[in-house]
């Protein structure tokens, strides 16, 4: 089961929890439940792209839309119909590190884009 990290400049960022404040209570409360899900089920997983338990948040590939270093992949978990999660990890026969990357209530893929370009190289030496 892989470690859970944050990557703190990009995780959470001050837009993100303004749009969280912006939410109405029911919404700030469906989205907290489901990013806790997710938290949980990936503190859980043995792959966090392949693994069954992981289904619920359609994990998907990130890549071709920010170019990092090789061996890192990016990973897209669907929150809700609108928000997303972005998360990295490296490939090898057991994925022990998963770092939390981004997290946007509206989908806001330029500013996600924008957010992963400007800390690009923090990034790519996670998990070295």
């Amino acid at each position: 089961m892989p470690e859970l990290r944050y990557f703190e400049p990009t995780w959470f960022d001050r837009e993100t929890k303004k749009a969280v404040r912006k939410l109405s209570t029911r919404d700030q409360a469906r989205f907290e439940e489901n990013l806790g899900g997710l938290l949980e089920a990936l503190a859980g997983c043995r792959h966090p792209a392949l693994d069954p338990s992981l289904a619920r948040w359609r994990p998907v590939p990130y890549s071709g839309v920010v170019q990092l270093s090789k061996g890192l992949r990016l990973v897209e978990y669907h929150l809700t119909s609108v928000s997303r999660v972005i998360a990295g990890y490296r490939e090898s026969a057991e994925v022990e590190q998963v770092v939390l990357l981004a997290v946007t209530v509206r989908h806001d893929h330029a500013r996600l884009k924008r957010l992963l370009q400007a800390h690009r190289s923090g990034i790519s030496e996670m998990g070295d």
